[in-house]
């Protein structure tokens, strides 16, 4: 059961409530930063893992949101690019990520400027991006781990033209939900981990556990439902084929999870948001 009053699965579901991504913050603050001397002020990549409140990561620039808090672009650390190695992970080199600033600005803004309150997410619970290198220009990664809040590894296109803005925006968006439902998890488990059979994700293109499964249901649904509504209100038209196409993906991806309503791991809550996820 929630240990917050008035927590509840609906909170996740788009439009959003307008509390639960401070709600989120706050919970995120206490039990995981306090305990290491952390706070937005000092909160870095680095620091955390190193669970020392004086290593900074390096600071290559940063980003503020409509709320007045920042985003920090993290350049380059030893500790840092030892755990992307052991990820897989590739970090951009700081001069390259430096220059990502400005498009990802503009992702953030656009973002915000369509669902105020999905930027405010954003604002919330993303104060460390640290930019990472695909394949290719045509290629997009993005990454975050369940044991580091407030942290996202995205990849920036080195085009500067507004359908890569928008691949970034879903970058954002795609790794603050994972953010957004870890956080909540911590709150009110959404899955029975002692149950955690494997199925397949379409995502992963693999079997992967129940809560990686409900995890990417989540996330691309929710990026559905931004691009749904973008599409409505956008005048351009190449940003209206590019959003209509992600719903065209999307949806036939979620089509692929049906395993997931027979799961014995999900919670009375996780039913719950399962169940809301399928209506939207």
């Amino acid at each position: 059961m929630p240990i917050i009053p008035n927590l509840n699965v609906g909170g996740l579901i788009p439009p959003f409530q307008n509390l639960l991504s401070s709600t989120l913050r706050l919970h995120g603050e206490r039990s995981l930063l306090e305990p290491r001397l952390l706070r937005r002020a000092n909160y870095t990549t680095r620091g955390f893992i190193t669970e020392n409140a004086v290593a900074l990561g390096p600071s290559l620039g940063s980003i503020q949101f409509a709320n007045g808090s920042l985003m920090r672009i993290e350049g380059i650390s030893t500790e840092v690019a030892e755990y992307c190695k052991g990820r897989h992970l590739k970090l951009a080199s700081d001069s390259r990520a430096k220059a990502t600033r400005a498009l990802l600005a503009r992702a953030i803004s656009t973002i915000t400027q369509s669902q105020p309150l999905l930027g405010k997410a954003v604002a919330e619970l993303v104060w460390s991006c640290h930019i990472v290198l695909a394949e290719d220009d045509d290629y997009d990664i993005s990454y975050t781990d369940p044991i580091i809040p407030f942290s996202i590894f995205v990849s920036v296109p080195e085009r500067q033209d507004q359908q890569s803005m928008l691949r970034v925006a879903e970058n954002v968006i795609h790794e603050t939900m994972h953010l957004q439902l870890t956080l909540f998890e911590g709150l009110c488990p959404l899955i029975d981990i002692r149950n955690d059979r494997l199925m397949y994700s379409p995502w992963k293109q693999s079997e992967r556990p129940a809560q990686g499964v409900l995890h990417g249901l989540y996330v691309f649904t929710v990026l559905r439902w931004f691009w749904q509504n973008f599409a409505k209100d956008v005048v351009d038209p190449a940003e209206e084929k590019f959003a209509c196409r992600r719903v065209v993906e999307i949806t036939d991806e979620v089509r692929l999870v049906h395993q997931l309503t027979d799961s014995p791991a999900l919670t009375e809550a996780g039913t719950q948001l399962l169940s809301r996820l399928l209506a939207l």
